[in-house]
């Protein structure tokens, strides 16, 4: 395993919006927490990037209770990692969609990390929020703890809104959008480490050769213990225009 450290920070906590009525949404009676989904992606992140050699160290535990943003960002400072990276989803007004990724505006790396997101996010065919980056600026309302606080590199990722109706279909209720999302976040954790992206290890099946156009196919229909009854056959065949011949 190479030296490379990352941190990854799931959004909130697994009961955040049963006790505080926040970071997730309630649809025909039923409570969606944000963190559900921000977990199923990040556990998927995790093994890719593990695949390919990267050191990992969860600051807030999959579907576990909320961890405090200062007990996350004092760890990963504390273990010296070199990639902060924190999955998030959003909500707004009901007509605003898109995914974004938030990064410390004094940070010249962060944005880079921020860009890359955004264009692996539009290469799975992911809507963008605007252009898809921004900066997180101090006293304002998209001043990040988390971002804030960190030592290293760091962005906040918002995969699409809760909120709308299309982004939630995919945030909640399309289990193929979890490995696309999780793709987008593998290829630029692996490009922040100059790390090729392998989809052997990240579980993908390699697609199937076509088959030249002038391929042919045998096809054997029958074998015979008297050549009589071959012969037979051979006949009819060719009767509805199929080629045939009797081989022993």
């Amino acid at each position: 395993m190479s030296n490379h450290k990352l941190c990854l920070s799931y959004g909130h906590g697994s009961d955040t919006f049963k006790v505080k009525g926040s970071k997730g949404i309630k649809v025909n009676g039923k409570a969606y927490e944000e963190h559900t989904h921000n977990a199923q992606v990040g556990v998927k992140v995790k093994k890719i990037v593990e695949a390919h050699g990267v050191k990992v160290l969860e600051v807030q535990p999959p579907f576990g209770k909320d961890v405090p943003l200062s007990t996350r960002t004092n760890k990963a400072n504390n273990w010296d990692a070199d990639l902060y990276y924190s999955i998030h989803s959003n909500a707004a007004d009901p007509k605003t969609r898109g995914y974004a990724a938030f990064y410390w505006s004094k940070s010249a790396a962060g944005k880079r990390i921020a860009e890359d997101y955004a264009k692996y996010a539009k290469e799975e065919g992911f809507p963008l929020y605007h252009n898809g980056v921004y900066p997180s600026v101090q006293g304002t309302w998209n001043d990040f703890h988390e971002l804030r606080e960190t030592k290293m590199p760091a962005i906040l990722t918002e995969n699409g809104f809760m909120t709308n109706k299309d982004d939630f279909k995919m945030i909640f209720q399309d289990e193929n959008i979890l490995d696309k999302e999780a793709k987008v976040h593998a290829k630029t954790i692996l490009e922040f480490f100059k790390i090729k992206y392998d989809p052997t290890k990240a579980g993908e099946k390699k697609p199937e050769k076509p088959e030249p156009a002038d391929t042919l196919f045998k096809v054997q229909v029958g074998a015979f213990g008297s050549r009589e009854n071959a012969e037979r056959l051979v006949a009819k065949l060719k009767k509805d225009g199929y080629p045939a011949v009797i081989t022993k």
